[in-house]
This record gives structure tokens, C-alpha cells and sequence, in this order.
């Protein structure tokens, strides 16, 4: 005998009821990129963005991506969510370039399932395209858990994607399970380190040493690295210290329009 539990119940509505209104912010424009600077650590100059979700809900205020992420899955609206974020972060990212004659990059997070989403290479291609980017301004950022999904499909869906003008990034890099031998196979740009590993930076040995190892073997492999969380001064010229070229976090600059 199935039991009605009014606190499921309730829940289901819930969800129900965001992911009807998260349709409507998109016809809206209330869902929109908010902008985190990327930051030569060395040089201190702004080299690039990532963009970041960001809802302007009418009742709740500003949303950050956590808050409704796990409705636009289940309601399976993570394309059009991530089609919004790439088509406004390319048109915004070639108005930064017009304005200080050099090509400003911007990243955008590529969620594991949409990495396997069949129409996504075209569509990138479609946002290249349009925006009249260089080969590498998009920056795409998969993590490795994406990766360890399906390997050897992800590293024909990487090629396609580098084939259009898209450079690839693993985010959340030092956490997951890719092996040496699996970064070598992957036409990826570069690796973000971890914000968890960044933040242990000054406290935690074995942590350093990881980072260190991290930093060699992108440097045997042509990688770029950025670090990423960078939330303390202290965590900054650490990374500076270990080779780090680029970073991001709130003590260098939050997120925003």
C-alpha cells in the first residue's frame, strides 16, 4: 500500500511549478550570463571570462546556477539553457573585443549529458559562426567526469568541436579519474585546477604536491592551466609562485553583468 506523503508531494509541486517558470524566464530574458574576469595572475590583466548562469527571478531575486540547475535537467531544459549562455557570451565577448582590439575569450560550462547531446556541435558552430569568433575564443568547459562517461566518444565529440572553432577546457581538474594516458588522447586546450585543491593551497602538503604535478604535466603537454577559486591573496601568489599563468576567484573579481 503506497502511502501519500504530503512533504513529496509538496516537493513535486515545487519543482513542477520552477521548472514552468524557469520557461517562462527564458522567454522573458530573465536568464541570463553574469560574467566572472579570468586573470593573467603574472601581469594582473583581464584575459577572458567565464560566464555563469544567472536567473533575475521576479519574487526571488537574483538565482545563481546551483539553485536551479537540477530543475533545467530534470525538465530536460539544459539545451536551451546552455544555448541561451553561449549565444549572449559570444555576442557579449566580441563587443569586449571591438572595444580593446584584441580577442577576449569567454568559457561556458558544457554539462556532462550535453557534451553527448547530438545537435551540440552544430549549434556551437551556428555561435561561432555568427559572432565571426577566432578559432579558441569559445572555451568550453567539460569536467572529467564527462570524460570517464564515454572516453573514446567524447574524444571524437572534443576533435568536432576543436574543428569548429571551439577550444575545450577540463574543469574541475585533480578531483576526477583521468589518466596521463587519457589527457594525451583528449584535443583538449587546457585544465582547470579545482577550487577545493586551491583553497587547501597553503595548508596541505600533499596538496601542493598534487598541484605541482598537475602544473609539470600540463606544461609536458602544451596545456594551459588556470586556477580556479582563488578566494585569498594568499592563494593567488601561491599559484603565482607555482607557474600558474591564470586565475580566477572572488579576490579577484566576482561575477557580474
Amino acid at each position: 500500500v503506497q502511502v501519500f506523503d504530503p512533504r513529496v508531494h509538496e516537493r513535486v509541486v515545487a519543482e513542477r511549478r520552477l521548472a514552468t517558470e524557469l520557461i517562462s524566464a527564458f522567454e522573458q530574458g530573465q536568464v541570463r550570463p553574469y560574467f566572472q574576469p579570468i586573470v593573467n595572475l603574472a601581469l594582473g590583466g583581464v584575459v577572458g571570462f567565464e560566464a555563469l548562469a544567472r536567473w533575475e527571478h521576479a519574487e526571488r531575486g537574483l538565482l545563481v546556477a546551483r539553485d536551479f540547475l537540477d530543475t533545467a535537467k530534470r525538465a530536460r531544459l539544459m539545451a536551451r539553457l546552455f544555448g541561451v549562455v553561449v549565444d549572449q557570451s559570444c555576442i557579449q565577448a566580441m563587443r569586449w573585443s571591438e572595444a580593446l582590439g584584441r580577442p577576449m575569450t569567454v568559457a561556458v560550462n558544457l554539462s556532462e549529458f550535453g557534451l553527448f547531446r547530438p545537435k551540440l556541435v552544430e549549434e556551437v558552430a551556428a555561435s561561432v559562426a555568427n559572432c565571426g569568433f577566432s578559432p579558441g575564443q569559445l572555451r568550453l568547459e567539460i569536467t572529467e567526469e564527462a570524460v570517464r562517461r564515454s572516453p573514446v566518444e567524447a574524444a571524437r565529440i572534443i576533435g568536432r568541436l576543436r574543428d569548429v572553432g571551439a577550444s575545450i577546457y577540463l574543469d574541475d581538474f585533480g578531483i576526477g579519474r583521468v589518466s596521463l594516458t587519457e589527457l594525451q588522447d583528449l584535443d583538449v586546450a587546457g585544465v582547470k585546477i579545482d577550487g577545493s585543491l586551491v583553497a587547501r593551497l597553503g595548508s596541505d602538503a600533499s596538496t601542493l604536491d598534487l598541484v605541482k604535478g598537475v602544473v609539470s604535466m600540463a606544461g609536458s603537454l602544451r596545456l594551459d592551466v588556470v586556477a580556479e577559486g582563488i578566494e585569498t591573496e594568499a592563494a593567488a601568489t601561491i599559484c603565482a609562485d607555482l607557474g600558474i599563468i591564470l586565475g580566477q576567484g572572488f579576490v579577484l573579481a566576482r561575477p557580474m553583468t
